[in-house]
């Protein structure tokens, strides 16, 4: 199964956040909100997403101000903002660098090994208990 089939119903969709209705319309049927985006580009102001009545979780990877979800703290690590709890990429940053060393350290187990997303998924899984 694919990554977005593991939770049962999860749908995972890009949405593209150059038109703010677009933004709306996706986040309005979003539980989890993740940032990824270029270096010091704001990509949701906090007006898009804040009082949204179905996102429980924001996470932001853009940590090189402006931060991509204004109005997360790049350090912010479970920071509840109006029932959603936040993240920043410092804050989702330390899980990150446990998963890149059991990674890499896999890599250097054999040579001819490569990772591909659903395995680095698994070993945070196998991390994380």
């Amino acid at each position: 199964r694919d990554a977005s089939q593991r939770v049962a119903g999860a749908r995972l969709d890009p949405v593209a956040t150059t038109a703010e209705e677009t933004v709306s319309e996706a986040l309005a049927q979003s539980n989890l909100l993740i940032a990824a985006g270029a270096a010091g580009i704001q990509l949701i102001a906090a007006r898009e997403w804040s009082d949204s009545s179905r996102l429980r979780v924001a996470i932001d990877l853009n940590a090189v101000p402006p931060v991509g979800i204004e109005g997360i703290e790049a350090t912010a690590r479970n920071v509840e903002t109006n029932q959603i709890a936040c993240y920043g990429a410092i804050g989702v940053g330390g899980t990150k660098m446990k998963i890149h060393k059991a990674a890499l350290t896999g890599l250097f187990q054999a040579n001819d090994r490569v990772l591909d997303a659903e395995e680095v998924y698994a070993i945070g899984q196998q991390l994380m208990g």
